[in-house]
């Protein structure tokens, strides 16, 4: 399991949840090889750009398009050997009622890692991921909002290596933003 909490601002952010935001997000837990033959405690520094869009659809999926860039300059692998590797993930992210106090979201992206010894090891240095998340904008006040979130992580080289046994992760977040107008 993975907990980050991030702290970032949003420029300009509109009534109807358009505009930018900028977080940065700090994360320690552990992933499960999908052989079984390992557990990894993982840790990660990054940042994450949003663009918001206005919102689009009716009914219950009237809400924020959005488009997210992570760039995960530090992610630590405790295995044997430890590996740290930079992140680079692309995320859509949908928001929901984006006129209420609780958005729910629903996330999905991919990215490109590439570590400093193999990930898991015996495997390759170079890995991608995929990733799928639920959760929660919670509006604290016209400054701070608090987003729990449950994703689930898988990091595999793409069968660009001689096997390819993967790492899932279910992923626990917390994060912060403090949105700047």
């Amino acid at each position: 399991m993975l907990l980050v909490a991030g702290v970032g601002y949003g420029t300009e952010l509109k009534a109807d949840g358009s505009g930018q935001a900028l977080s940065v997000f700090v994360s320690r837990g552990w992933a499960v090889a999908i052989n079984g033959s390992s557990e990894i405690d993982m840790q990660s520094v990054g940042a994450r750009w949003s663009r918001r869009w206005r919102p689009v659809g009716k009914g219950w999926l009237h809400g924020n398009p959005t488009l997210s860039v992570e760039l995960i300059p530090y992610m630590d692998f405790d295995q044997d050997p430890r590996a740290s590797a930079p992140a680079l993930n692309l995320v859509y992210e949908h928001r929901f009622s984006p006129a209420a106090k609780v958005h729910p979201i629903l996330r999905a992206g991919a990215g490109i890692l590439y570590a400093s010894s193999d990930v898991p090891p015996g495997e390759t240095h170079l890995n991608f991921s995929l990733l799928l998340g639920l959760g929660l904008d919670i509006d604290l006040s016209q400054r701070w909002q608090l987003a729990p979130e449950y994703r689930f992580h898988h990091v595999s080289n793409a069968n660009t290596g001689p096997i390819n046994p993967g790492i899932n992760a279910h992923t626990l977040i917390l994060g912060l933003t403090l949105k700047m107008r």
